[in-house]
Parts: C-alpha cells; sequence; structure tokens
C-alpha cells in the first residue's frame, strides 16, 4: 500500500499537470478566464499538498500554515472560474475558504492540536465546496443535468469532508497514521473529485463545440 507522504505526491502530480494543461489552454484564449482561474485552482492545490508532504523538513510553518492556506485557496479560485464560466465576475466571499484557516489558527488549541487542525481543513474545504455548489444553482452555463451532476457531487464532497472532520476531532488522533477512515475518505474524495472533473470537461468540450 503507498504510504501518506507517497499518495499526496501523487495527487499533487495530477493536480499540477491539470494546471499547466489548462494554462496552456487559456494561453490559446486569453478572453476565456475561467481556464485560467480553473489552471491557477489547480496550482494552489498541487502546492499546498506538496508543502504538507514535506512536513518535518522545512519549517513547520510553511508545511502546515503556509501550506494549508495554499491548499484551501483554491476553492476561491474554481469558485472564481465557475463565475467566469457562467459570464459573471468573481465573488468577494471566494476566499472564505482560506480565511476560516487563518482565523481557526488565531486560536491556540487549534493551531497546536493535530487533529483540530485537520479538522479544521476539512470545514473549511467543505464550506468551499457548499460555496461552488450554490453558486451553481443560479447558473446558466451548459445543460441542467451537467448542472445537477455538478452539485451533487459537491455536496457530497461537502458532506464527506464534514463527516471526517467530525471524527477526528471526537478521535483525537496524532498524525496521519492514526486516521483509521483516511484511506476510504481519500478514495471517496479523489472519485469525486475526478467525477467534477469530468463533469466539466464535458461540459467545456460543449462549449467549444458550440461556438
Amino acid at each position: 500500500m503507498l504510504d501518506v507522504k507517497t499518495a499526496f505526491l501523487l495527487w499533487a502530480t495530477e493536480a499540477g499537470t491539470l494546471a499547466m494543461l489548462l494554462a496552456v489552454v487559456w494561453l490559446r484564449a486569453r478572453g476565456e478566464k475561467h481556464y485560467l482561474m480553473f489552471a491557477l485552482g489547480f496550482a494552489a492545490h498541487a502546492a499546498g499538498i506538496v508543502l504538507v508532504t514535506f512536513r518535518g523538513q522545512i519549517p513547520d510553518f510553511v508545511s502546515i500554515q503556509i501550506a494549508n492556506f495554499t491548499a484551501l485557496s483554491a476553492y476561491g479560485f474554481w469558485l472564481s472560474g465557475v463565475r467566469y464560466l457562467d459570464q459573471r465576475p468573481p465573488l468577494s466571499i471566494a476566499a472564505i475558504p482560506s480565511l476560516m484557516w487563518l482565523a481557526g489558527n488565531l486560536l491556540p488549541l487549534v493551531r497546536e492540536t493535530f487533529a483540530y487542525r485537520v479538522a479544521l481543513y476539512d470545514v473549511a474545504a467543505a464550506t468551499g465546496y457548499l460555496m461552488m455548489a450554490a453558486v451553481v444553482t443560479n447558473a446558466r452555463f451548459s445543460s441542467d443535468r451537467h448542472r445537477k451532476a455538478l452539485i451533487g457531487i459537491w455536496l457530497t464532497q461537502a458532506l464527506l469532508n464534514l463527516g471526517f472532520a467530525v471524527a477526528v476531532a471526537i478521535n483525537n488522533p496524532a498524525n496521519f497514521k492514526e486516521i483509521s477512515i483516511s484511506g476510504l475518505v481519500g478514495i471517496a474524495g479523489i472519485v469525486g473529485f475526478v467525477g467534477s472533473i469530468a463533469v466539466l470537461a464535458k461540459i467545456l468540450m460543449d462549449r467549444s463545440a458550440d461556438r
């Protein structure tokens, strides 16, 4: 089985690859700002995960505070990408997930306890998914079927994150190895993540075909 660090690095590699592909697409179509926002989101996600992976080899402030803030900022970029896809301007609330991380870490109990930091991250991530789902409910892009698929995936992701946050807060593990359900949650997260990418890819391909 893969250890946590290897799994994180593989995940970061996939996100980074998507970021580069989307950036190249945006360079060929500068007017399509959603490509840029999605690229920045995947780049931030990949960078944050890489920094977390090197915990113990780089300063804790970088591998914990900066890493998780960077990873959570991805939700703001993705939310902006969805807004641009719907031909609407970004929302100022897009920064809420990353700001939740900053606010939570002002509390010493959260900042100094592994389990509470993990729970805080997952609550912030769930907030990001809920925000994206809410934006899509009022969107006009693509078909109703595709929009409902995105909403369903992101609501499921949010519920998984919230459930994981509660479980971690209750069990109070000292590290990732002590989280017994981390593997199942990770697999479910990957399935949901890939599913949302597939739906968005279909939406973008249909959009290009229509044009």
